[in-house]
């Protein structure tokens, strides 16, 4: 199960919605979609996969692929520990988020 203890919180106006956002520091995509929940208004927690230690990149990669049967593709929002959206598309993420 994923322990998002160590990752960073935004705090923001929404958060009807449980996020969870995993990217790359130097993933342009990510820094536009962490942009746009920024922008939003929207609380969430992220964490920078390239900056984890090995193991605990490992793992995280591995719980992600169990419990939603996908290989990473970043960013990775997962929403509501049910949902998630791969990749930033404005549109598609707009229509999921409300």
């Amino acid at each position: 199960m994923m322990n998002i203890d160590s990752f960073t919180r935004v705090e923001g106006s929404k958060s009807d919605k449980d996020l969870v956002f995993l990217g790359l520091s130097t993933c342009g995509f990510c820094k536009r979609a962490k942009q746009f929940l920024n922008d939003g208004g929207w609380s969430y927690s992220y964490v920078d996969i390239d900056k984890m230690e090995r193991e605990e990149r490992l793992s995280l990669k591995d719980d992600v692929k169990t419990r939603f049967s996908k290989d990473l593709l970043y960013p990775f929002l997962i929403i509501d520990d049910t949902e998630f959206l791969k990749g930033f598309k404005k549109d598609q993420w707009e229509e999921k988020l409300g």
